[in-house]
């Protein structure tokens, strides 16, 4: 696994920290190598590219990370562009917040932006929210809480997208094993 690799899984587990049990980020990076080898033992030898990643994941033919993780990620996504879209000078009232966060994931939903009903969940925004207000994206402040939030949003969009191409791969790879 290349660096890179081991810091997007780090990230993505920092994004659903509130979601999922974790082990620390030591165990889980062990962990996640150790499965690594199980699908593929020779990953070390080999230089790690992303190419190469997307080859051994398609070969596994068990790709679940759209299955599991989009319906969080999305509504992750529903909070993240509301917030981005907020004053950042406006104190937010959670309540009304989950509210509007709820009725613009259906409308994304109605707009197939969002895969998922799952993803138009009041829990989830509100862990989504809790996560925000971990990296103080929640409380007024001055322009810099607006460029985080954007930063965020930007953080979100890019770990669904990147479910997007883990489902179109898995579709290929579903097609080239006649299982479609």
């Amino acid at each position: 696994m290349t660096v890179s690799q081991a810091d997007k899984a780090l990230r993505l587990r920092e994004l659903l920290v509130h979601e999922f049990f974790f082990a620390d980020k030591r165990v889980f990076s062990d962990q996640l190598e150790a499965e690594t080898g199980l699908l593929d033992p020779g990953w070390r030898a080999r230089t790690g590219s992303p190419e190469q990643a997307q080859a051994m994941l398609e070969d596994t033919g068990f790709l679940l990370a759209h299955r599991v993780l989009r319906p969080f990620l999305e509504g992750y996504l529903v909070v993240a562009d509301r917030l981005a879209a907020r004053d950042p000078r406006e104190p937010i009232e959670e309540p009304r917040f989950l509210d509007e966060c709820r009725a613009v994931g259906g409308q994304w939903l109605l707009q197939r932006r969002l895969h998922s009903p799952e993803s138009v969940s009041r829990e989830l925004f509100a862990t989504a929210l809790r996560l925000a207000r971990h990296r103080d994206l929640v409380d007024p402040g001055r322009e810099e809480v607006a460029e985080r939030r954007r930063e965020f949003l930007a953080e979100v969009r890019r770990t669904v997208e990147h479910t997007t191409t883990i489902a179109e791969l898995d579709e290929r790879s579903r097609e080239a094993r006649g299982d479609a």
